[in-house]
């Protein structure tokens, strides 16, 4: 098909203009506008192509008395607008085009080094998509809040997102919609380096290239799909109350609420996502349960089966060795799990040792232990000391202790701190975490709050009752059933037989591991290099595809 030139050209302006005054705190008044730009046409063969853009205005306002040295880091000023994207292909065919955008300094002041002795954040902006299935977000620099000092430019100008995609077929219009975020900080420190400065600038669309017919959009790990795509707040349909995708933490992205969006196709299953945690260890040589050969780090997206395998123990003894000794010559039956420690008197042939449980047996077995998307991770093993006193302990100390953080975890003496396999459980924390909170206590107040004592009805209703962790096989209507124990991955380190779970009152507690009465929810995580299908809206009908 012979088709006519094609010539695009579209500017999306961002100007800022700050004054700063002179005294040891900083003094700014800006605007930020992104004016609308005009309408680009293009001809193909039969029809016209259009792609245009069009944005807001953004009024950013900083009075003196609120650029305090004494409150550094906070926020003294924030605003965004947003740049949309539109793309009609006018034909019976599909068009595919690809853009970079590019931030542009139109003044002869430029903001590219902080203030002397800043280290922290100053002057940042950020760029965030609301993505569909016709948005490919490319590679976005300033995804993260980013420091205009950390910027690279060439020729008064950085590249920000390079390769993004729009596609669209026939009359319909395809929309894809930026989010542009300014923030300036209080910081501790001289900023008269900046005084009388003026800082203006622009965002431009440039490398504009439409293709005619089908085209495939260049795929999307899944982890950042759920960062930069997925929808990070919704109403439940089970009981419409709010949900929120939000990092917490470490920069780890978790989905809390009753009933999020976050349901995925795994294994020809329903199962969940936890969220997405950076920075892990997985394994991609050789290994057992305690060596790996070739170590790697990523960000890896944690799921969890929507409904449970059934009860069963958490270890059920399988494992237990027998020896006698001999005492003033009477024999002695000494009960000695596999890892060498001696059973508690009253404890039956069972023990919390992860290597040797029977669950862990049972979850490696099955059939998507060995699907391809599956990493081999290093779970921790670490616990927390007495349970009477770890069931006092907070989302956050929970946290850090099966990590080994900051409150140091604990095993029982003998046992193993990490794992090198496929198929785990929740942590007490994935539980705590997944909470939004509700009418009198809300997320902020339960994640302060001792998980041990969620079973008292206010943080009942309010904490557990608005963690999608508590229950179990919600779908449709259906809120599912908060009625049965949970088993998670931690041990107590007091006993060699009791590890936490996640009881059906709202609480977190220990207990002994070959109890009969608690569910297996498996968890694991997928391969850093998972692609996201392009397909599904995350609710329970309607799942996350992976490819």
């Amino acid at each position: 098909m012979n088709k006519k030139n094609i010539t695009l050209m579209v500017v999306a302006v961002l100007t800022l203009i700050t004054f700063v005054g002179l005294a040891t705190y900083a003094y700014f008044v800006g605007t930020v506008n992104t004016t609308r730009t005009s309408n680009v046409t293009a001809t193909t063969e039969r029809n016209n192509l259009v792609f245009d853009t069009n944005g807001g205005v953004m009024n950013l306002n900083v009075s003196a008395s609120s650029m305090q040295r004494s409150q550094a880091g906070t926020v003294a000023a924030q605003n965004s607008t947003t740049l949309t994207v539109n793309l009609t292909a006018n034909t019976d065919y599909s068009m595919v085009c690809t853009y970079d955008i590019i931030y542009e300094w139109t003044s002869t002041d430029k903001y590219t080094a902080h203030s002397s002795g800043v280290s922290s954040n100053e002057f940042t902006i950020k760029a965030s998509i609301a993505g569909n299935s016709n948005t490919y977000e490319g590679t976005n620099n300033i995804a993260n809040e980013t420091d205009l000092s950390s910027l690279t430019y060439t020729n008064n100008s950085t590249t920000v997102v390079s390769g993004a995609q729009i596609d669209a077929t026939g009359s319909t219009r395809s929309t894809t919609v930026w989010t542009l975020e300014s923030k300036i900080y209080n910081v501790n420190a001289n900023q008269t380096n900046l005084v009388n400065k003026n800082f203006g600038g622009r965002f431009k669309i440039t490398n504009v290239s439409c293709v005619a017919g089908t085209a495939e959009k260049q795929p999307q790990i899944l982890a950042d799909f759920i960062i930069n795509n997925a929808p990070k707040s919704g109403i439940d349909k089970v009981s419409n109350s709010p949900w929120i995708l939000t990092s917490d933490h470490t920069g780890e992205y978790r989905y809390a609420g009753k009933n999020p969006d976050n349901y995925i196709s795994f294994n020809g299953e329903l199962w969940r996502i936890i969220g997405v945690m950076p920075n892990m260890e997985y394994c991609t040589g050789t290994y057992t349960d305690s060596t790996c050969s070739k170590m790697e780090t990523g960000s890896l997206v944690k799921i969890i089966k929507n409904d449970s395998l059934g009860s069963m123990p958490w270890d059920d003894g399988s494992a237990v060795s027998f020896s006698y000794i001999n005492n003033s010559n009477q024999l002695t039956l000494l009960k000695t799990t596999v890892d060498g420690a001696i059973a508690r008197p009253d404890a039956g042939n069972f023990s919390n040792n992860w290597y040797t449980s029977s669950l862990k047996t049972t979850l490696q077995s099955k059939a998507y232990a060995s699907d391809s998307h599956v990493a081999v991770v290093n779970w921790s093993l670490y616990g927390t000391g007495t349970y009477e006193t770890a069931a006092e302990e907070s989302p956050a100390a929970f946290y850090n202790k099966e990590r080994n953080i900051s409150s140091k975890g604990k095993v029982y003496s003998g046992r193993p701190t990490y794992w090198y396999g496929k198929v785990g459980l929740m942590y007490p924390s994935d539980y705590g975490y997944a909470t939004n909170g509700g009418n009198t206590y809300n997320r902020t107040t339960c994640l302060g709050y001792q998980m041990g004592s969620w079973y008292s009805e206010s943080y009942k209703t309010d904490c557990a009752g608005n963690s999608w962790l508590w229950y179990t096989d919600i779908e449709g209507s259906n809120p599912g059933s908060s009625g049965t124990n949970q088993w998670t991955l931690s041990p107590c380190s007091s006993f060699n037989d009791y590890v936490y779970l996640v009881y059906s009152s709202g609480e977190i507690d220990a207990w002994v591991v070959n109890t009969t009465d608690t569910l297996v929810r498996p968890s694991l995580y997928l391969k850093a290099d998972t692609i996201y299908g392009g397909s599904g809206t995350g609710t329970w009908n309607d799942p996350y595809t992976i490819e």
